[in-house]
C-alpha cells in the first residue's frame, strides 16, 4: 500500500501513536524533512492500513500541528492536549474502534505510553541520517536500533563501508588522515629508520664516505689539510 507521492506506507513501530508520528520524516532540529500526508486521502489510507476507520475532523494544516504536538510530547519536549473523549467500548470491539475519531485514538495511544515509564523507556529514535522516526523497543535486550534494518540500517554501512575504502586508498597512497604525504608510513628519501638499535638509510641517498686520516709520519704532513666541515 503506498501513499499518494508513491511512497510505500510502512507501519513499523509497534503503537498507533507512534506510526502516526512517523507518517512524516524529521531532521533532528523536530521540522518535518519529508512530509507523506500530503492530502486527507493518504490519511484515509494510512487509517485503513492500521485497521481503522478513524475519520479526522479538521483541516489538514490541524492534523500536522497535533502530529507535531503528539511527538513533542513522547520525547519529553512539550505537553499533550488532550480533549480525549471516548465513547464507552461496545461489543463486538472492532466496528466500535472504526467509528471513533483518529485523534481521540492517537491521544489515548500517546497517553498509554506516556503513563507507563518502563514502556516510555523503550521509545527510541531512529539514527538514521534524516529519519526522525519513533518506534518501540520490545526486543528482550532491548537493543534494537533503527526503524527499519533494511532503510536505516544498511543505509549506515554502506556508508560505513565507503568511509573505510576511501581511508585505505588514501593509506595505500601515502596520505594520511590530516591530508599530508606520508604521515601513514610513506618517508622522504634519506630518512633514517631505527631497527634492532642500529640506523639504517631508507632512502636513495648514500652516506658521505668519512674523511681520511692524517698521514702518520711529519714529513708527509706538509700541504695536508684538515678537511671542511660540509656547510650547513
Amino acid at each position: 500500500m503506498t501513499y499518494s507521492t508513491g511512497t510505500q506506507l510502512k507501519a513499523v513501530a509497534g503503537r498507533l501513536a507512534l506510526d502516526f508520528v512517523n507518517t512524516a520524516d524529521w531532521t533532528p532540529m523536530g521540522t518535518i524533512l519529508k512530509e507523506r500526508i500530503v492530502r486527507l486521502d493518504d490519511l484515509t489510507v494510512w487509517a485503513g492500513q492500521m485497521g481503522l476507520g478513524a475519520p479526522w475532523e479538521g483541516t489538514l494544516d490541524a492534523l500536522r500541528d497535533f502530529r507535531t504536538q503528539v511527538r513533542r510530547a513522547i520525547l519529553g519536549q512539550g505537553g499533550l492536549d488532550g480533549g480525549l473523549q471516548l465513547a464507552p467500548p461496545e461489543a463486538p470491539f472492532v466496528p466500535w474502534l472504526r467509528r471513533q475519531s483518529l485523534r481521540a485514538l492517537v491521544t489515548a495511544s500517546a497517553i498509554s505510553i506516556l503513563a507507563d515509564p518502563r514502556e516510555l523507556a523503550r521509545v527510541k529514535l531512529c539514527p538514521g541520517h534524516d529519519c526522525g522516526w519513533l518506534f518501540l523497543d520490545e526486543t528482550k535486550n532491548a537493543r534494537r536500533k533503527w526503524c527499519l534494518m533494511e532503510v536505516c540500517g544498511n543505509r549506515a554501512k554502506s556508508s560505513r563501508h565507503y568511509g573505510r575504502s576511501v581511508g585505505e586508498a588514501d593509506r595505500g597512497a601515502g596520505w594520511g588522515p590530516g591530508g599530508e604525504p606520508g604521515a601513514t608510513g610513506a618517508r622522504s628519501p634519506g630518512v633514517i629508520r631505527h631497527r634492532g638499535g642500529k640506523s639504517a638509510w631508507s632512502g636513495q641517498r648514500a652516506l658521505r664516505p668519512p674523511p681520511s686520516p692524517p698521514p702518520s709520519d711529519a714529513s708527509s704532513r706538509r700541504g695536508y689539510s684538515p678537511p671542511r666541515c660540509p656547510r650547513r
